[in-house]
């Protein structure tokens, strides 16, 4: 299974930033509102149980929606969304 680390770079190479944040000092939460504050327009999140069933979470700040998609679809999913903002 990929790591969420491969899966960062794999967004990278479609031309896009995209930092990791694996801090486990802090709550999901907090991190989550942190990245929210700063204006990421997309957050993917990635966690055990996802990388077990293959799939992610992609959650648009402007909405606040959220996509589950398969690991595969992610780099495209990612730019398809940011292309109609």
């Amino acid at each position: 299974m990929r790591t969420a680390s491969s899966l960062v770079g794999e967004v990278i190479t479609t031309g896009l930033r995209a930092p990791l944040d694996d801090r486990t000092t802090q709550g999901f939460g907090r991190r989550a509102t942190e990245w929210v504050l700063k204006g990421v327009p997309v957050r993917l999140e990635v966690g055990p149980r996802d990388l077990e069933s293959g799939q992610a979470t992609i959650t648009r700040r402007d909405t606040g929606a959220k996509e589950k998609v398969t690991i595969n679809e992610i780099s495209t999913t990612v730019v398809a969304l940011l292309q109609r903002t």
